[in-house]
């Protein structure tokens, strides 16, 4: 066999060998992650992201929350693709909310409730370096678009963005 030919089968069976090995890992991290990152229930008690963003309204230092929220898709995508953070909006609320999920698009009640609230930056954090982690939370824990989650963690209201920036350790997705 030509040496030249020789050289890059060996080149093309090391890369192979090297993304196989990858993969399994990040698999496996990605595992053992989400068993860790899931609630199998919701916290008792959640405030919408209104009621979250009034309580801790003024604050400096951040604050504990329990909040709901939906995953919705705008203009701009609702997941970072290089880390565990994503964008929630305001849930329709419990008590005018329904299993169709374009309910809150075509809702002129829910819309206006939407409008009005603040959006949410979610931040999903490894307990050991409290970093977001190095995948998307689609990959992670399975978000999608549409997902009602809800979650106990801690927050800081931005008046000037109408947004609340929140950390946390454990979602509860409720399909």
């Amino acid at each position: 066999m030509n040496p030249t030919k020789l050289g890059c089968w060996v080149v093309t069976i090391g890369l192979a060998t090297f993304l196989v090995g990858c993969g399994d890992r990040l698999g496996a991290v990605t595992a053992t992650s989400r068993e860790q990152l899931t609630r199998s229930k919701p916290p008792a008690e959640c405030d919408s992201l209104t009621d979250a963003a009034a309580a801790i309204k003024g604050s400096d230092a951040p604050q504990s929350v329990q909040v709901v929220g939906r995953i919705a898709g705008s203009d701009m995508a609702p997941f970072d693709p290089d880390q565990s953070i994503f964008m929630l909006s305001e849930a329709p609320a419990a008590d005018h909310d329904t299993d169709d999920p374009d309910h809150a698009d075509n809702c002129p009640f829910c819309r206006r409730r939407a409008e009005k609230a603040p959006t949410a930056m979610v931040t999903l954090v490894d307990p050991d370096t409290n970093e977001p982690y190095p995948q998307d939370a689609t990959t992670l824990v399975g978000l999608r678009i549409g997902d009602r989650v809800s979650f106990v963690g801690e927050a800081t209201f931005n008046a000037d963005l109408n947004l609340l920036n929140i950390r946390t350790g454990q979602v509860h997705i409720a399909r």
